[in-house]
C-alpha cells in the first residue's frame, strides 16, 4: 500500500516522463524483492519455533539444545543470525538455569511419580549448569505416592525412595506461634485491616504453622465483615472470625451448629472423632467469646435473617429470647403492624430452643408462646409451625409444665385445636388422667376444656378426684360439664360413703351438686332422701334438729316444685314435723321448740322450704303454729313464695283471719290473697272475701287499711264487693269515707241501675249532693216516682232538699210534680212542700 502511494506521488512531481518511469520501475522492483525475502525469513521462523516432537528422545535432544544455547557464549555474527531467526526473545549467555517445579505433592499420585522420574533423567546429566528446585511437603508427598502403604512399617522405605531423587534437601524450620502472631500483626498494620487483638489471637492460634492460611483467613474475614453493619461487625468481630474458622476448617461441625447454635456450648457434641482433638483445642480458645455473646447475635451470623428483624427494638428481641412475654405483648399492643414480624422472630427462636434439646428451654418457650398467643390471634400457619417443631417434644414438655402455668397451656391447646391441631390437647387430657392428683392442672383443664366431648373425656378424672377431694368451686363449669362430670356414678359413690357431718368432703360435694346441677332427676333426689330419711324416724328432738340442719342447705338448693310427687320427701316431712312416738309420748317438734325462738325459726324455715319444693305437704296445724309463734318469719316466707310464682291458697284462711291491720306484712298478704285468681275467679271463698272486705271497711280509718282498699279497688271483683258493702251503709259512714272511696261509691250509680238504689236514701242523698248532673237527674226521677205514688214522702223530701239541678227539664219536672202533690195533699208536709216548690220554680 505504501509503495502504491509512493509511485503516485512521484508521478505527480514536475519531472520529465522518462525520469518518472525510471524511478517508478526501480521502486516497484525493490518492493517485490523485499516482499519475497520477508516471506522466506518468516517461513523459517515458524518451522524453528514449532518442532514436531513425538518421542521422549526428541524432547531430551530439544531440551539439551535449548539449554546449551542458553548457557554458551556466542559471537556477533551468531547473535545477528539468532536475532533474524528468533527476534529479541532470544536468551543467551546465562551462567546457570534454575527450574522450579511446585505442587507436585498436590498432583495425582500417578502424575507425581511420573514427574519425579522424568526430572531424574535431567538430574543425572552434570554437563550443564542446571539446577532443579522442587518445593514440596515431603510427608504429604510420601502419603500421595504410597497411598496404599500408609503405615508405620514402610516409612523408612518411603524416605529412601525420595532420597534417590534429591541431591540436596533443605528443610524449612517450623514457625513458632510468636512468629505467626508477629506476622499477623504486621499484615494487620501494613494493610490497615483494623482487626482487634482477639481476632488476631484466634487466627494465629488456629494457623500457628501456616502463614498462607492466615493471609487467606484475613482476606475472607475482611469480606465477611462487610456483610454486617459496622456497629454489629465491630462488636462481634472475634465471633465472626471464630465461626469463619469453623466453617472453613471444621465443615461438618459448622453445618451442625448452623441448625443448632446451642451446640456451641455443649462440648460433647463434636460429631467427627477425626477432628475432635483439634476442634476441642480451638473451641477452648473460642469459648470465652461464645460465652459472652448473645445467642441471637450468633444466630444472626449463622443465618441470613438479621435484616428481617431490623425494625424490632433490641429490648423486644431480648424479651423474646428470655421468654419475657410482658415486654413482647406490650410492644405488639402498641405496634400491631409488627405482629407478624414478632411471630416470625418467635418461631425462629422456638427453632433454636427445640434445637437446644433442653427440656427447660422448650418448656419456657411453650409457656411464652401460650401467654403470647392467648393475647393475639393464632393463625393456621403459626399453629402448624409450632406443632411441627414440637411434635417430638410435647410429651416431655407437658410433664415439665409448672402447675401455675397450666391454665395458659390449656388455653393455647384450645387455640391449636380450633386449627385442627389436637395433639397438645390430647396429651394434656392424657396427662391429667394419669396424674389426677395434680389438682392445679386438673382445675386448669376443667376451666378450659368445656365442650361436651371434653367433659366426657374428663369424667373419669372427675370421678377419681371428687370422691375424696372437694369440688373446685372457683371453676365456672359449663352445663355440658355439669351433666358429664357430676354424673349419677359420682353421685352414687358420694352418697354411699357420705357422713352426717357438715365438714365432710362428700357431704359438701353432694350439696354442691344439688346447688349447681340443673337436671338432677327425681330418682337421684329420692335416693338421697331415702338414704337420710331412714334415720329420722322416732329420734329425740335434738337428733331430729341436728338432722334437719344437715338437710336445710339441700332444701334450699332444690328448685321450686321439683319434688311435688316425691314420696321420700313426704317421709322426711312426717318424721320431722309430724307426730313422733318417743318414750311412750306423742310429740311434735314445733311444739317442743315453740318457746325457743332461734330453734323455732330454723324449723319454720325448713317447713316453708319443704312446701316450696313440693307445693304441698303442710298441714293447717303446722301453718297455724308457724304463724302463731313466728308470724313475721312466716309472713316473709309466704311473700317469697308468691314472688316465685307459687300458690299460697293453702295459707289463705290463716292470712285472712289475721286482723292485725297495723302490721304491714299482714296488710300485704291480705292484698295478695284477695287479688289471687285462678281462671279469673277467686282462690278464696267468696263469703270469706266479703267478710274480710267488710272488716276492712269497718276499719277504714286505719291508714294501712285505706291504702289496701285503694289497691284492691282496681280489681273488678274486689271493687264490686267494696261498692256493694258501701252502698248498704248509713249516709253518716259514707259521708265520712275518704274522698277516693266516696268517689268509688258515687260512680256505682248509673241510669241503668238507679232502681236498685230506690230504697237506699242514705246512698241517694250522697248522690244528690256529690253526683254528676246525669246521676242527679236519675235521683230526681226516683223522687218524682215516689211523689206520684205517695210513697216514702218524708225520705223523698229530704233527698230533694239536697238535690241541686242545672237541667231545666228536670227542674220543671220536679216543680210540676210538687205542685200536683201540693194540690192533692194540701195538708201533708205543707211547709217543706212550699219551700221545695219555690226551689224548683
Amino acid at each position: 500500500m505504501a509503495l502504491l502511494f509512493l509511485v503516485i506521488f512521484i508521478n505527480v512531481l514536475p519531472l520529465e516522463l522518462k525520469n518518472k518511469l525510471t524511478i517508478s520501475s526501480i521502486l516497484t522492483i525493490g518492493g517485490l524483492l523485499i516482499t519475497a525475502l520477508s516471506g522466506i525469513i518468516g517461513s523459517l521462523k515458524v518451522q524453528l519455533n514449532k518442532p514436531m516432537i513425538f518421542a521422549p528422545e526428541q524432547f531430551e535432544n530439544c531440551f539439551k539444545e535449548m539449554i546449551s544455547k542458553s548457557l554458551s557464549n556466542s559471537t556477533w555474527i551468531g547473535r545477528i543470525k539468532e536475532f533474524v531467526c528468533y527476534g529479541e526473545k532470544s536468551i543467551r549467555d546465562l551462567d546457570r538455569i534454575v527450574i522450579i517445579i511446585d505442587n507436585i505433592d498436590r498432583c495425582h499420585h500417578t502424575l507425581a511419580y511420573q514427574l519425579l522420574t522424568d526430572i531424574k533423567t535431567f538430574l543425572c546429566d552434570e554437563e550443564y549448569n542446571l539446577v532443579f528446585v522442587i518445593p514440596v511437603d515431603d510427608e504429604a508427598l510420601k502419603k500421595n505416592l504410597f497411598i496404599k502403604d500408609n503405615n508405620a512399617e514402610c516409612d523408612k522405605e518411603k524416605e529412601e525412595f525420595l532420597r534417590k531423587f534429591f541431591n540436596v534437601t533443605l528443610r524449612i524450620k517450623p514457625h513458632q506461634p510468636t512468629e505467626m502472631h508477629f506476622f499477623a500483626k504486621e499484615l494487620n498494620q501494613r494493610y490497615q485491616l483494623n482487626f482487634n487483638s482477639d481476632t488476631l489471637a484466634l487466627a494465629t492460634k488456629e494457623f500457628a504453622t501456616n502463614p498462607r492460611r492466615i493471609v487467606q483467613l484475613f482476606n475472607n474475614l475482611s469480606s465477611e465483615l462487610c456483610l454486617y453493619e459496622t456497629e454489629f461487625a465491630d462488636k462481634n468481630q472475634a465471633i465472626i472470625c471464630a465461626l469463619l474458622i469453623l466453617r472453613e476448617e471444621y465443615t461438618s461441625y459448622y453445618k451442625t451448629i448452623v441448625n443448632n447454635p446451642y451446640l456451641l456450648f455443649d462440648k460433647n457434641q463434636y460429631s467427627n472423632d477425626n477432628i475432635k482433638d483439634s476442634l476441642d483445642a480451638f473451641m477452648r480458645s473460642a469459648d470465652i467469646y461464645f460465652s459472652q455473646t448473645e445467642i441471637s447475635d450468633i444466630s444472626h451470623i449463622l443465618t441470613n435473617s438479621g435484616a428481617q428483624f431490623s425494625n424490632i427494638p433490641n429490648e423486644v428481641i431480648e424479651g423474646i429470647r428470655t421468654y419475657d412475654d410482658s415486654i413482647v405483648i406490650n410492644f405488639v399492643n402498641k405496634y400491631a403492624s409488627e405482629t407478624e414480624t414478632i411471630i416470625d422472630l418467635t418461631i425462629k427462636q422456638l427453632q433454636d430452643d427445640i434445637n437446644s434439646r433442653s427440656i427447660n428451654q422448650m418448656t419456657n418457650r411453650l409457656i411464652y408462646l401460650c401467654k403470647f398467643f392467648n393475647t393475639c390471634d393464632l393463625t393456621l400457619t403459626s399453629a402448624n409451625s409450632i406443632t411441627v417443631l414440637y411434635k417430638d417434644s410435647f410429651d416431655m414438655v407437658i410433664k415439665n409444665i409448672p402447675s401455675k402455668d397450666y391454665v395458659h397451656v390449656c388455653q393455647f391447646a384450645n387455640q391449636l385445636n380450633r386449627h385442627k391441631n389436637s395433639h397438645l390437647k390430647e396429651l394434656i387430657l392424657a396427662h391429667v388422667e394419669a396424674n389426677h392428683n395434680d389438682h392445679t392442672a386438673v382445675k386448669a383443664v376443667l376451666s378450659t376444656f368445656q365442650s361436651r366431648e371434653d367433659a366426657i373425656a374428663l369424667s373419669k378424672v372427675a370421678l377419681a378426684v371428687f370422691q375424696t377431694n372437694e369440688i373446685f368451686t372457683d371453676v365456672e363449669y359449663s352445663e355440658e360439664q355439669k351433666n358429664a362430670l357430676f354424673s349419677e356414678d359420682l353421685f352414687d359413690t358420694l352418697l354411699e360413703e357420705a357422713k352426717l357431718e357438715i365438714e365432710s368432703v362428700k357431704y359438701r360435694n353432694l350439696l354442691w351438686i344439688f346447688q349447681n346441677k340443673k337436671n338432677i332427676s327425681t330418682e337421684m333426689y329420692d335416693k338421697f332422701f331415702n338414704t337420710f330419711g331412714l334415720i329420722t324416724a322416732n329420734k329425740r328432738k335434738e337428733e331430729t334438729l341436728q338432722f334437719l340442719d344437715l338437710l336445710f342447705p339441700f332444701f334450699n338448693a332444690i328448685g321450686n316444685k321439683q319434688l311435688k310427687d316425691s314420696n321420700s320427701i313426704k317421709v322426711i316431712y312426717e318424721n320431722i314435723y309430724g307426730q313422733r312416738r318417743v318414750n311412750g309420748y306423742n310429740l311434735k317438734i314445733l311444739g317442743e321448740y315453740q318457746n325457743t325462738p332461734n330453734i323455732f325459726l330454723r324449723l319454720v324455715s325448713g317447713c316453708f322450704d319443704i312446701y316450696r319444693i313440693t307445693e304441698g305437704l303442710l298441714s293447717n296445724e303446722v301453718i297455724n303454729s308457724c304463724y302463731q309463734h313466728a308470724k313475721d318469719a312466716s309472713q316473709n316466707h309466704i311473700i317469697k313464695l308468691t314472688n316465685e310464682g307459687l300458690s299460697i291458697t293453702i295459707f289463705n284462711p290463716t292470712i285472712l283471719n289475721d286482723n292485725d291491720y297495723a302490721n304491714e306484712l299482714s296488710i300485704e298478704l291480705i292484698r295478695r290473697c284477695l287479688l289471687s285468681r285462678l281462671n279469673n275467679t277467686w282462690t278464696v271463698d267468696i263469703n270469706t272475701a266479703k267478710r274480710k272486705i267488710k272488716d276492712l271497711l269497718d276499719n277504714i280509718t286505719e291508714e294501712k287499711v285505706h291504702s289496701l282498699i285503694q289497691s284492691i279497688s282496681s280489681d273488678a271483683l274486689c271493687r264490686n264487693l267494696i261498692i256493694e258493702d258501701i252502698k248498704g251503709r248509713k249516709s253518716e259512714y259514707i259521708n265520712n269515707l275518704p274522698e277516693d272511696l266516696l268517689s268509688l261509691a258515687i260512680n256505682a250509680f248509673t241510669n241503668d241501675n238507679k232502681d236498685d238504689f230506690a230504697d237506699n236514701f242514705d246512698y241517694l242523698g250522697i248522690i244528690a249532693s256529690n253526683g254528676s248532673e246525669e246521676q242527679k237527674t236519675g235521683v230526681a226521677t226516683l223522687c218524682t216516682n215516689n211523689l206520684n205514688n205517695n210513697e216514702q214522702i218524708p225520705e223523698t223530701l229530704r233527698i230533694l232538699e239536697k238535690l241541686d239541678l242545672e237541667s231545666g227539664a228536670s227542674i220543671k219536672m220536679i216543680g210540676g210534680t210538687l205542685e200536683t202533690f201540693k194540690t192533692t195533699h194540701p195538708a201533708a208536709h205543707k211547709e217543706i212542700i212550699e219551700r221545695l216548690v219555690e226551689k224548683f220554680k
